[in-house]
């Protein structure tokens, strides 16, 4: 999968809640330290009470997010972006 273009950054960015306060310039200098990374089916991100080193906005396909009481949540499959069609890309789950 490409990379996402620095523009294309910046849209996924502003579209997410966490950011919905930032000024376009803060949007500018997170999508300029920002990059994409892609992870496999099953692969673990993050394990609860380990530091968080990262912060992660899932752009496409699903994530299973696992309670300390063992119940399993899944969430994602966020639509496309609207440059995604033109590259030829397609969101993935």
């Amino acid at each position: 999968m490409a990379e996402l273009a620095r523009i294309e950054a910046v849209v996924v960015l502003q579209g997410m809640d966490l950011l919905a306060h930032c000024k376009a310039a803060e949007i500018l200098r997170i999508a300029a330290i920002a990059s994409e990374r892609s992870f496999a089916a099953g692969e673990t991100i993050y394990r609860p009470l380990e530091p968080a080193e990262r912060l992660f906005f899932m752009v496409r396909g699903r994530v299973r997010l696992m309670g300390a009481d063992g119940v399993a949540k899944e969430v994602g499959q966020r639509p496309a972006l609207p440059l995604d069609e033109e590259r030829g890309d397609a969101a993935t789950g």
